[in-house]
């Protein structure tokens, strides 16, 4: 079954390559306009329609939420069956073109399944649209020097991070039970180690208080011990510029993707959307770093769950809000969104920041040179870099979910994506 109208009311969308996706409707105020709108979203569902990934799942529910919202603001009752064509085209008039797309979908699988709409609506459905795509500019690529100044950024933040993870790590080699030798730094350093970043927040919970701990003190310990959304986005960004993989294959890899041929040589297997699965002998610099970022992330996956266990996900890190340790593809039922970031950095040339250019909703994918010169910038593949907002060398901004990235037209430069990650 591909989708399926759960309660309370929700849809449990299962895609292809076994992607699960459970979208909540039971909050919503009109319950029977909702109800409805899952019958047409399980009616939408790949096979039988567009929505065949976890992305478009999302913006489909997030259209449809809104939807609903929108409605009962207007004093709209009763299911999709009570809608006049009248109040549905006012409603479009306030649409751009992909919410109207996404709503005719929905009510045309609705229809289709369940039958009763207006025969108005009917009409409006199988004519023309009311709103037209508006045409998207491509966004300028970075100067040599903000690329530059791109690459050292992260380099600074890999070289910081690792040089406080050593240091925490001996403190913790000092360290002791904090529940029964006392609460020091390096006491704290060894519950961290030892217990992982959720246990050891709900120890500190349970003794902290009378001992006077301090927040500061633990969040200092944790950002230092297991790496955090920002320092695994330095990594990946690094990683994308010395390889020129392509977004959707780095997001993906899994720890098994790796095949060590010898101790300094590494084949990484991977997926290409539009191409399939391929393979690439990774440069020198790019197997010093995977080696670096596996090192680091080393005492995390110790503590991660089960699920990295099952998917083996490679980019590991904590979420500072909770402590709790996370993945860009971990399954968003036992992980929850999935993390991910926004770079910033200065502008190499001027010191001011680089400029920061709002990104459309589909990619911006063309063909060049790969990442870096040598041998991997000779083969003829589109170019990928991460989708950033302005980029600074002493700050990297957790974001709630994964920015998808961007390519420019001559090579990888850091593009912006302000808007939010799910788009209505």
């Amino acid at each position: 079954m591909p989708a399926e109208v759960q309660q309370p009311l929700a849809v449990l969308f299962t895609l292809p390559d076994g992607v699960i996706h459970h979208g909540v409707l039971h909050d919503l105020p009109n319950q029977q306009l909702a109800a409805d709108l899952a019958v047409g979203l399980v009616a939408a569902t790949h096979p039988h329609g567009p929505v065949r990934t976890r992305s478009v799942a999302r913006q489909y529910m997030t259209t449809m939420r809104r939807m609903a919202r929108d409605f009962d603001a207007l004093g709209v009752t009763g299911g999709l069956a009570d809608l006049t064509p009248a109040t549905l085209v006012q409603y479009w008039l306030t649409c751009d073109y992909h919410r109207e797309r996404r709503i005719r979908v929905v009510l045309n699988a609705f229809q289709e399944t369940a039958g009763g709409l207006d025969p108005g609506i009917c009409r409006h459905l199988a004519g023309r649209r009311i709103n037209k795509v508006e045409k998207s500019r491509p966004n300028q690529p970075y100067s040599d020097g903000e690329w530059r100044q791109l690459e050292a950024s992260c380099t600074n933040q890999i070289a910081a991070a690792r040089r406080t993870h050593r240091q925490v790590l001996e403190a913790a080699g000092r360290g002791a039970d904090p529940s029964v030798h006392g609460v020091t730094f390096d006491n704290l350093a060894w519950l961290w180690l030892h217990a992982g970043p959720a246990e050891a927040r709900r120890d500190v919970e349970r003794f902290g208080r009378g001992a006077g701990v301090d927040r500061a003190q633990f969040t200092a310990v944790e950002a230092a011990l297991f790496p955090a959304s920002e320092t695994a986005f330095a990594y990946l960004t690094l990683f994308a510029m010395r390889t020129g993989i392509v977004p959707d294959g780095i997001d993906a890899l899994r720890l098994d993707n790796i095949t060590r041929t010898s101790a300094n040589t590494v084949l990484l297997s991977y997926r290409k959307g539009r191409t399939g699965d391929e393979a690439l002998n990774l440069p020198r610099d790019a197997v010093r770093l995977l080696d670096r970022w596996l090192e680091h992330s080393a005492q995390l996956r110790e503590h991660a769950g089960i699920w990295l266990v099952v998917y083996g996900s490679m980019w590991a890190m904590t979420d500072s809000e909770e402590g709790r340790a996370g993945s860009s593809t971990a399954p968003a039922a036992s992980a929850g969104a999935g993390p991910g970031w926004s770079p910033r950095a200065c502008s190499a040339t001027t010191g001011s920041p680089c400029r920061c250019t709002e990104a459309g909703s589909g990619p911006l994918t063309t063909t060049g040179a790969t990442a870096r010169p040598g041998p991997a910038a000779r083969r003829s593949t589109p170019t990928t870099a991460p989708a950033s907002r302005v980029i600074t060398t002493s700050a990297l901004t957790p974001r709630p979910s994964w920015t998808r990235w961007r390519a420019s037209s001559s090579r990888p430069r850091a593009m912006c994506a302000a808007r939010p990650p799910r788009r209505s």
